[in-house]
C-alpha cells in the first residue's frame, strides 16, 4: 500500500505518525503495565485489546518500561 504524499507533507505525515506512537506506548504505560507493576504474572502476555502484539515485542517492551 502507498500513499502520495503533497510537497512538503513528508514532514507532517511522519510527525503525527510518531506522536501518536509515542501516545500508544504511553496509553499501553499507564493503563497496562505501571497499575500492575507489582504483579508480574499480569505482564507476561500483552493485553487482550491489543493481540496483535507478539509476545517477544510485549516482553521487551515491559522490561524497557520497567528499567531505569
Amino acid at each position: 500500500m502507498a500513499y502520495v504524499v503533497g510537497q512538503g507533507g513528508k514532514k507532517m505525515v511522519l510527525s503525527s505518525a510518531g506522536e501518536k506512537w509515542k501516545d500508544f506506548k504511553s496509553t499501553l504505560t499507564r493503563h497496562h503495565i505501571l497499575p500492575f507493576i507489582n504483579e508480574k504474572e499480569k505482564l507476561r502476555n500483552p493485553p487482550e485489546l491489543y493481540k496483535f502484539i507478539e509476545k517477544a515485542n510485549w516482553d521487551a517492551f515491559v522490561a524497557s518500561r520497567l528499567s531505569e
